[in-house]
């Protein structure tokens, strides 16, 4: 097999378990939201953090295969500890991921933590209260390389992406409130 065969194989592999983890780590976020809080059958957080932390991991995975390929693997692939300083040095060279490198610490040093704590240290995972957080992230950076990963948001995914943009925007008006508040209390209002 020729280099340029390996890269497409590699590649094609790498997108497809993204693909695979995305679509299944969303739809179970989904259907725990559809869910009463009290339910047994509630799937837990480190589970959906889990399954979403691999599913963006995999997500770079493909983005670097097919962008720097000749970087990351000069002889032959190896997928070592390594590999996260590679993604990072790599990712930082697109500006469409220049988000996910901001931050203290930065945004993908979280998502690699709650991935690492939700599959390796169940007992300090995620906490319940932001179950948000990776399925967020997972659709903005899928969003990011639609053209690589082979998904369709579904409505579920389309009216998350809804919800946490206008609680964000409440959150906004909250704090314009608030800050119209403090000034109107310093002016003696």
């Amino acid at each position: 097999m020729n280099d340029i065969d390996l890269e497409e194989l590699y590649f094609s592999k790498f997108s497809n378990i993204a693909k695979d983890y995305l679509k299944t780590g969303l739809e179970i976020f989904h259907s725990r939201r559809k869910k009463p809080s009290s339910s047994p059958e509630l799937i837990s957080s480190e589970v959906i953090n889990g399954i979403l932390g691999i599913a963006i991991e995999y997500m770079f995975k493909s983005f670097v295969i097919k962008h720097e390929y000749d970087e990351v693997f000069p002889v032959e692939p190896k997928f070592s500890k390594g590999w996260d300083k590679n993604i990072s040095k790599i990712i930082k060279n697109y500006p469409q991921f220049k988000e996910f490198m901001l931050g203290q610490p930065p945004l993908y040093l979280k998502v690699k933590d709650y991935r690492d704590k939700s599959v390796h240290n169940f007992l300090f995972g995620s906490k319940e209260e932001n179950i948000n957080f990776l399925p967020k992230i997972a659709i903005r950076i899928f969003k990011k390389m639609e053209e690589l990963i082979k998904y369709k948001l579904t409505d579920d995914d389309k009216d998350f992406l809804k919800e946490i943009k206008q609680m964000k925007e409440n959150e906004l008006k909250n704090l314009n409130f608030r800050s119209r508040g403090a000034v109107y209390e310093r002016r003696g209002l």
